[in-house]
């Protein structure tokens, strides 16, 4: 179960960030000044930027393995603070196609490294991990409910977000990056991140 921690601990963190930002929207609305109109627009680039990735993302891995996990997350960790910097719907709208591009590599590379765990003889992870992406969601969610109730603005939230995709990327640090042995096989979406990016606009 050790090789499994370092994914899993990814997934929570990638659910956290989900969650948090879906409390979040209002509040970035506001800052930015943007119409429910420009809100939905910006918050579809994160799934127009999220689909091309993954598929780069994908093919990538298929050819170096799952080594580039804590790359993935660093990148990662970086672009979620780009929201809470934005002053204008232009800037939140280019801040998400990087959190796109970042979050839709980050959900190819945690679910091959789950998936490696079993391959390689490990305990069946991939339901756990799931989980644990669905429990981070979760309690982000109630988390930064409360600390908006507190007063606490968006960028010290993603600070945090931030912090704890930084700790997921050092849990994942030295990860096995032997090239995989894969079969050709089609391109598929992520279904978390495509309900994600259909949500998303209906939000205020």
């Amino acid at each position: 179960m050790r090789a499994a921690r370092g994914p899993l601990f990814a997934f929570a963190a990638f659910g956290a960030y989900w969650g948090a930002w879906g409390v979040l929207v209002p509040e970035v609305k506001e800052q930015v000044d943007a119409s429910v109109a420009q809100l939905g627009l910006a918050l579809l680039a994160v799934a127009l930027a999220a689909l091309p990735a993954m598929l780069v993302t994908g093919r990538i891995v298929d050819r170096v393995g799952p080594g580039i996990l804590p790359l993935t997350l660093v990148l990662f960790a970086f672009t979620v603070l780009l929201p809470g910097l934005a002053g204008s719907v232009t800037q939140l709208a280019l801040a998400l196609a990087l959190v796109g591009l970042t979050s839709g590599a980050v959900d190819v590379v945690i679910n091959v490294a789950a998936s490696n765990v079993e391959t390689s003889g490990g305990p069946r992870v991939m339901q756990i991990a799931h989980a644990l992406f669905s429990a981070g969601f979760l309690v982000a969610a109630v988390a930064v409910g409360l600390a908006r109730g507190a007063g606490a603005g968006p960028l010290p939230i993603l600070a945090g977000i931030s912090a704890l995709a930084l700790a997921a990327a050092a849990v994942n640090r030295g990860y096995p990056d032997s090239p995989r042995v894969v079969a050709p096989r089609r391109f598929t979406f992520s279904r978390r991140l495509l309900v994600l990016g259909l949500l998303c606009p209906w939000r205020s």
